[in-house]
Parts: structure tokens; C-alpha cells; sequence
């Protein structure tokens, strides 16, 4: 599995130019993780709001441009 975090809180990275409802804590994206495995999804799990817009509403190459 591979997982895809967002921007994520931690000890080493505080991300404070980033708006607090977009920001993960390590909880958070250990959660989806483990819900991911107990649901036996796909190969590619990602989580955070941003990135599952990114991934899940644009097309690809919209969402390519858009990270820069």
C-alpha cells in the first residue's frame, strides 16, 4: 500500500503557512491507514482534504499543474 498524506503536523514540520482545516495530525493519517488495510482498498490510499481533491476531482493533468 502506498499512502499519501497531506500536510501533516509534526514535531520536526509545525506547517503554519498552511490553513489549520487542511492540516493532519500523525493520528489522522495513521487512522486512514489502518481503515485502509481493514478495508482491503486499492494500492494507493491517499489522505487529507486537498489531496483527495486534487486526486479525486480533477483531471490529472489539472492537478499536476496546480502543485507546481
Amino acid at each position: 500500500m502506498a499512502l499519501c498524506p497531506d500536510v501533516t503536523a509534526t514535531e520536526a514540520q509545525t506547517a503554519g503557512d498552511v490553513p489549520s482545516w487542511l492540516v493532519q495530525t500523525p493520528d489522522e493519517v495513521a487512522a486512514r491507514a489502518l481503515r485502509a488495510v481493514r478495508d482491503r482498498e486499492g494500492p494507493t490510499v491517499v489522505s487529507g482534504r486537498r489531496n483527495a481533491v486534487l486526486t479525486g476531482l480533477l483531471p490529472r493533468r489539472t492537478a499536476v499543474s496546480l502543485l507546481g
